[in-house]
């Protein structure tokens, strides 16, 4: 079946869960607000259920091994702790397919590591990851399918161990694999040496401007 418009209610319902790459947080709150945001419990009418907010919430992280208290403001939280309440935030509802884009791109090597241990658990737990990223080194180290995509076109879907990184690249650019090797070994073959200048420019500055 294909849907081509979803509202986030329709997503939602569907079992789809986006995170974007920038953060949608609001860091004035608390870390269980900002998971209950506008799915609060209530006790009745106009009061706030805080104790069970709380409550699913650390049982929520306890789940997912993820180390943040939940009356902790998001202002006070690491990088990684935001992006890992992101995700955090999608699963709350029991999301079946999560979607990250460029999660990673602020974060550096051990939190990467961290996120990628969440995310593997979650993969052998049954939801289903989506993971957008330029950097392939990522690629090979956390998913078992890659589709590439140029220029808004789909290229092609394949098994990772099936597709070496050179052929990766190659179908990201759009070359043969022999075009690339014929690009490495010119490379390889030009002398030593102070490099000739492509272009020379003079008298095109102004003052104060580029």
């Amino acid at each position: 079946k294909k849907i081509r418009k979803m509202t986030i209610q329709q997503s939602e319902k569907l079992g789809i869960a986006f995170v974007h790459q920038e953060l949608n947080l609001f860091n004035d709150l608390k870390v269980y607000e900002n998971i209950f945001l506008m799915k609060e419990y209530k006790k009745k009418p106009g009061i706030l259920d805080k104790k069970r907010m709380i409550r699913e919430t650390q049982q929520l992280f306890t789940e997912l091994g993820v180390e943040i208290e939940p009356e902790e403001k998001v202002e006070n939280l690491k990088t990684s702790q935001k992006q890992l309440l992101e995700i955090s935030k999608a699963l709350v509802f029991q999301a079946k397919l999560l979607i990250l884009d460029e999660p990673t791109s602020s974060l550096d090597d051990d939190e990467v590591e961290k996120l990628f241990v969440l995310m593997r658990r979650l993969r052998d737990e049954g939801v289903g990851i989506i993971f957008v990223t330029h950097f392939l080194e990522q690629v090979y180290a956390v998913c078992d399918r890659i589709t590439v995509l140029r220029n808004g076109e789909l290229v092609g879907e394949y098994e990772t161990k099936d597709l070496p990184r050179v052929m990766l690249v190659a179908k990201m650019m759009g070359k043969d694999f022999d075009d690339l090797a014929d690009i490495k070994g010119e490379h390889k073959d030009k002398k030593q040496g102070k490099p000739e200048p492509v272009i020379e420019a003079k008298g095109i500055s102004h003052k104060g401007t580029i």
